[in-house]
């Protein structure tokens, strides 16, 4: 006996980057892709039993069409058994539908409800979840605690993360448990449909605009299309120089799906060539250099805008 189990699907989720609008369909399609093909991977496993649970939408407003794209999906692989172990809010929101799947089974954390059909009984509690065989053979138990594992000891996937902190956290995927008189065996974990990623790439002085992206192609050279990283730049620009977030993020448009760009650099300034210069630029670098109210990258930031405005150049929007 074989039963698919993927935790805390949360299908209407968003995303907790801060994608464009086209970038959050683009995830959100991926998502809601995967899990259309949930019941027919789970049917080709050989499941007889698709468990989902935990967080069924992960939403505070769960439109009707969410629903009926669940549904939609459960009849669609009929001879599978689908449970659904939720907590009282989601549960009160799949009752008020009156389409609710033959082969679909809410049960309520709350309630301590129980579903069979004669071969294997699944006991929801708010501690966990046990499935048993009637004949009493085998059994599993699933325990939440913040996080849910397996037997109490090995962490079980979540469908999918929504956002970079939450991907730390991993793994991501879906279980395959067999059951059988010795007992439940754990397998089959596959990976998410987004990866998230973190990068460094450390800038020199003397590097010039090319070397800095040079660089950059580096750190994310091995990273799949898919890829949402956050990308840190580390080490000194050349003075007067400051990087332009924008620009390193457009730059990478097309080498991953999405990049945050973090500037950690400070300013490359050489304090013993401008010790006795007396220009207006000159003092302005001295007088910032003095301001430790400022963090490093604020002080490098603020003498390269600076320097750059007293010089008559462009000084970037960011």
């Amino acid at each position: 006996m074989k039963l698919f189990l993927c935790t805390n699907v949360r299908l209407g989720a968003d995303s907790t980057d801060n994608l464009s609008v086209p970038l959050a369909r683009e995830w959100a399609h991926g998502r809601n892709n995967k899990f259309e093909e949930l019941p027919g991977l789970a049917y080709r496993s050989g499941a007889g039993y698709l468990v989902l649970e935990g967080s069924l939408f992960g939403a505070k407003h769960v439109p009707e069409s969410l629903i009926s794209t669940l549904f939609d999906e459960v009849r669609r692989t009929d001879r599978l058994e689908t449970a659904a172990c939720l907590d009282a809010k989601e549960y009160q929101r799949i009752l008020t539908r009156s389409d609710v799947p033959a082969n679909f089974h809410p049960l309520c954390f709350e309630k301590n409800d129980v579903w069979s059909d004669g071969n294997l009984e699944i006991e929801v509690r708010p501690d966990g979840v046990s499935v048993r065989q009637k004949s009493g053979s085998s059994a599993l138990e699933i325990h939440r605690e913040g996080e849910t594992f397996f037997t109490g000891e090995q962490r079980l996937p979540d469908f999918e993360p929504v956002g970079f902190e939450d991907a730390q956290r991993g793994p991501f995927g879906y279980s395959l448990i067999d059951m059988d008189e010795n007992g439940s065996r754990l397998s089959s974990v596959e990976g998410p449909v987004y990866f998230y990623e973190k990068a460094e790439a450390r800038i020199s002085p003397e590097d010039s605009k090319a070397d800095m992206m040079r660089k950059i192609d580096n750190a994310v050279s091995r990273m799949d299309s898919r890829t949402i990283v956050r990308l840190f730049l580390t080490g000194e620009t050349p003075f007067g120089k400051a990087v332009d977030r924008a620009e390193v993020k457009e730059h990478l448009q097309n080498k991953v799906f999405y990049a945050e760009v973090y500037d950690n650099t400070s300013m490359h300034v050489d304090t013993k060539a401008l010790e006795h210069d007396i220009s207006l630029q000159s003092e302005f670098v001295r007088v910032a250099m003095q301001d430790y109210s400022l963090s490093e990258a604020e002080r490098s930031r603020l003498i390269s805008c600076g320097w750059n405005a007293l010089n008559g150049r462009e000084v970037p929007k960011e």
